[in-house]
């Protein structure tokens, strides 16, 4: 399709539009781009814009914009601490129980000291002290259940699954869901040799074909899963000459990982327990009598609120965090539909889109984080979805605070600098193999407020190409 014919104030867009247009990386490509007024609404600029493309991460826009909407900017969810029997001369005849809402930032260290995983196990364990409990005959029991299976939604790639990025979606989340691996290079070419995990995995077994990368080179390795579960083959490559250089897998059992961890830190405490730390992932008789007792039989010695859905959506764009992306989809699911899973969260997006104007047609919404392939949108979606949260409510406000700014901060950090485009240009940015992808907002140098959206799937060529191409055309819309 021809490009659209700009307005004369976008003929600086237009041209740097035709200019990309014409690079051979985009031949064999499927793309489109799509700029959108804020103030008329009007579409100005367009290159197949109606095309259904695959979004990668800027799939994050469409759910953190509808969960500040549907959920409020202000919303939390709460960790509880809390135990079932009774507490006799500093006994405790019953089960320690973490309850999960599905929050994905405890134990993140993300939002200041209170929020690192030794903060919070201290937090607890100091609870559950000056609850006068010196001895628990029972266990530490944390649940998960706040979620429902599966786990990791349709469409993830099993290459993914053991790295931190495709990390399960719990209703207890820990770490991130995230453990390091440390390593130590040499020279390029020699064997890079591994530590130690942190925090330890007892239950995984780790096989290392790890080397040391030319100079320069970057982070090149990942983690697989073997058949069993349990084993773990990491290969590939990492800068050379790191004394300490750590790559990040993905949790088995976040809430396992938890229960074991406030284990150790209970004993620090000198709390005495007898039986064995353990998790729930989904309803099983030996969770039975602990979880399916009346609320009114437990006793909360703590409730840790999550931070706000603004603050967690400003974290999921700007880092662009899958985990963070799933929690908020199923939280609106749970909201919406009664239920809080990939499906219901999916379905509910797609809902309140379509109720807000964007077309049925071309609009496949398969996960949260746009790590499914499945995943599909229009640039003109996208634009339209853009202008219905350009707008100066606390929604529409925390939304415009969430995306990356060019030159400044998160994925847009190093891009545009020294041009127009710096600290004015304020984006989401979306990568998978061929797959790369920018929306977001910017000014013209006419001052026209506008909303675009460029997504490129299949491109040829390097990455790091087509990644400096789009960064021209980027500075041109705001030129």
């Amino acid at each position: 399709m021809a490009l659209f014919t700009p307005l004369a104030a976008q003929a600086q867009a237009g041209k740097a539009l035709g200019t990309f247009a014409a690079h051979p990386g985009l031949k064999k490509a499927s793309w489109g781009f799509a700029m959108r007024s804020l103030r008329t609404g009007k579409l100005l600029l367009g290159r197949d814009g109606y095309r259904c493309l695959a979004p990668a991460s800027t799939q994050k826009v469409v759910t953190t914009a509808a969960a500040l909407r549907l959920l409020g900017p202000a919303y939390r969810v709460h960790t509880r601490l809390a135990y079932t029997g009774q507490i006799t001369d500093g006994v405790l005849k019953g089960d320690l129980l973490v309850l999960g809402a599905g929050d994905p930032s405890l134990g993140s260290g993300r939002f200041g000291p209170d929020s690192e995983p030794e903060a919070v196990l201290r937090r607890w364990a100091s609870r559950v002290a000056g609850a006068g409990i010196r001895r628990i005959e029972g266990r530490v029991l944390v649940s998960a259940l706040a979620f429902a299976q599966p786990a990791v939604p349709d469409g993830w790639q099993h290459q993914d699954l053991a790295n931190y990025f495709g990390a399960p979606v719990c209703g207890l989340n820990w770490r991130e869901n995230m453990y390091r691996l440390p390593f130590r290079t040499g020279a390029p070419g020699s064997a890079a040799q591994a530590a130690e995990p942190v925090p330890p995995q007892p239950d995984l077994r780790f096989t290392t074909d790890v080397t040391a990368g030319p100079e320069g080179s970057p982070d090149l390795a990942y983690i697989y899963a073997g058949p069993d579960g349990q084993q773990r083959l990491v290969m590939g490559s990492l800068p050379p000459h790191k004394s300490s250089y750590a790559i990040k897998g993905a949790l088995p059992d976040p809430a396992l990982a938890l229960a074991r961890e406030l284990e150790a830190a209970l004993e620090v405490k000198g709390i005495e327990l007898t039986g064995a730390a353990t998790s729930v992932q989904s309803w099983s008789a030996a969770a039975d009598k602990a979880l399916c007792a009346p609320k009114a039989a437990r006793q909360v010695l703590d409730s840790l609120a999550s931070p706000t859905v603004a603050e967690l959506a400003a974290k999921t764009n700007i880092y662009s965090l899958n985990l963070y992306a799933e929690c908020l989809l199923r939280w609106v699911g749970l909201r919406q539909k009664n239920e809080a899973s990939t499906e219901a969260g999916t379905q509910a997006l797609a809902d309140y889109w379509v109720s807000k104007g964007l077309d049925a047609e071309g609009l496949v919404v398969a996960d949260g984080s746009g790590l499914s392939l499945s995943n599909g949108i229009t640039p003109l979606h996208f634009t339209t979805l853009l202008a219905r949260m350009a707008d100066s409510t606390a929604a529409g406000k925390a939304f415009g605070r969430s995306l990356a700014v060019m030159g400044r901060t998160g994925t847009l950090a190093e891009m545009g600098l020294g041009t127009r485009a710096e600290g004015r240009l304020r984006a989401k940015s979306g990568t998978l193999t061929r797959v790369l992808c920018y929306v977001g907002y910017t000014t013209t140098a006419q001052g026209e407020p506008v909303a675009f959206a460029l997504l490129v799937n299949r491109y040829s060529g390097s990455f790091s190409d087509m990644k400096k191409q789009i960064e021209k055309l980027l500075v041109g819309l705001s030129s």
